[in-house]
């Protein structure tokens, strides 16, 4: 799916075609699509690719050819596990690409997620697609604030478990507990990842950083500085 948006007097809004300083969407896109989106950004197939990936890792890398910068990280998704009667959910993580170029934005992901949602729903405030590295840190911020929601309710269900594990030790509440705990490994490894993705961000290298940008970078490092230790500790409840 290939989609364009564009901040129109304030709010974010979808357009028909790709114009100068528009963020372009790519979730699960087919080879036609990444084609069309190579042919009028020239960016490397190398770099619309790597997020579709599932195993690719949270990096940064620029293009010192064409000045392309991408980013990956992992953002935390939550889906069904068939296993939990009691109506819990397992939670992993998936790799998202952004790449800056002079004239465009772009994001690159396997599938749709809530993130992206609220970005193209215009429910994040202040997005300007024409502030490139503020929307990049503004989509990091989101994710981490993501990630703290989503451990809130790992700790939450894992308590409600635990008091089924007092009254009935049954399998069935085990392999719920070991399923809390996957997820926590997943949220651990990847936090850490984005963590050095964002340190690097920081020295001003692979994106440009502007002042007034810096309170919303700090920010950032907050939320996730506490996410990886809400994560650690809820690892070592559980564990």
């Amino acid at each position: 799916m290939l989609n364009y948006y564009k901040t129109v007097d304030g709010v974010i809004t979808q357009i028909d075609a790709p114009e100068k300083n528009a963020w372009i969407s790519l979730i699960a896109p087919t080879d036609d699509e990444i084609d069309a989106v190579m042919e009028f950004t020239g960016v490397d197939e190398d770099f619309l690719r790597a997020a579709l990936d599932e195993e690719e890792t949270s990096r940064v890398e620029l293009d010192d050819e064409t000045g392309h910068a991408l980013i990956t990280v992992d953002v935390p998704i939550e889906a069904d596990h068939d296993g939990n009667a009691n109506g819990l959910l397992m939670y992993s993580t998936l790799p998202v690409g952004i790449i800056e170029t002079q004239d465009y934005l772009i994001t690159v992901c396997l599938q749709n997620n809530t993130i992206l949602d609220d970005f193209a729903a215009g429910r994040v405030k202040h997005v300007v697609t024409n502030l490139k590295s503020r929307f990049i840190f503004q989509f990091l911020y989101v994710v981490a604030v993501r990630f703290l929601i989503y451990l809130r309710r790992i700790n939450r269900m894992s308590n409600r478990v635990e008091q089924l594990l007092h009254r009935s030790m049954k399998n069935q509440e085990l392999i719920q507990m070991l399923d809390l705990e996957k997820s926590l490994v997943y949220f651990s490894t990847s936090l850490k990842s984005n963590q050095l993705v964002i340190e690097k961000l920081q020295r001003g290298r692979i994106i440009e950083i502007f002042e007034e940008d810096q309170e919303l970078i700090d920010d950032v490092m907050i939320e996730m500085d506490q996410a990886i230790e809400m994560s650690n500790i809820y690892s070592n409840i559980l564990s």
